[in-house]
């Protein structure tokens, strides 16, 4: 049976701009993208990041583009249960 999933985004976004000791709101302004984008890809509410948007997220935490990257490609949208 699989399990309902959001997606490792959620965790590894949150972990990220936590050891940056950034609030949603700063990763934000420094990414240049509305916070409640951060919020939803952190709850696993949205869809996945779009590639310009997960560039300008990688850009802002220091990480290399493939991090970001790696995290899309793991994305199950909400609803959906993963594969067993």
């Amino acid at each position: 049976m699989g399990v309902e999933v959001g997606t490792v985004l959620d965790v590894r976004l949150r972990d990220m701009r936590e050891q940056k000791r950034l609030s949603r709101d700063a990763l934000a302004a420094l990414a240049g993208i509305a916070p409640s984008t951060i919020y939803k890809l952190e709850r696993g509410l949205g869809q996945r990041p779009q590639p310009r948007v997960a560039r300008l997220l990688a850009q802002a935490l220091g990480v290399e583009p493939d991090a970001i990257d790696e995290l899309r490609d793991t994305y199950i949208p909400p609803g959906v249960a993963s594969p067993e």
